[in-house]
């Protein structure tokens, strides 16, 4: 997994995350039991969004497995995705997930 952070006038904008679909699913369900997030956007690799999902604070749990159902969906279908979680300060963290030419079929 590699992570890079984009600045804009020295302040950070998002965190950007490069891993495996499970390094991504992984990372994501940590981020969402952090439970300090306000959206979840997954997009596919044109940049088409594929799920928007809005957390509630007392939905933290029930949301998790839907999200990786919703990961395990898409990466099955296309080689590329994006996972774009808001958190609660308007930073955000840009999960992408590239798939390897080994885990084509």
């Amino acid at each position: 997994m590699v992570k890079t952070s984009k600045k804009i006038n020295g302040e950070k904008m998002f965190d950007k995350i490069t891993g495996t679909l499970e390094e991504i699913i992984s990372k994501t369900e940590e981020l969402i039991k952090e439970g300090n997030l306000r959206r979840i956007v997954i997009k596919d690799q044109e940049g088409e969004v594929f799920m928007e999902i809005p957390v509630v604070v007392g939905a933290i749990i029930t949301v998790a497995a839907p999200i990786v159902t919703a990961i395990s969906s898409i990466a099955g279908f296309a080689a590329n995705f994006s996972i774009e979680i808001i958190k609660k300060d308007n930073s955000k963290v840009l999960l992408l997930c590239e798939k390897n030419p080994s885990q084509d079929n």
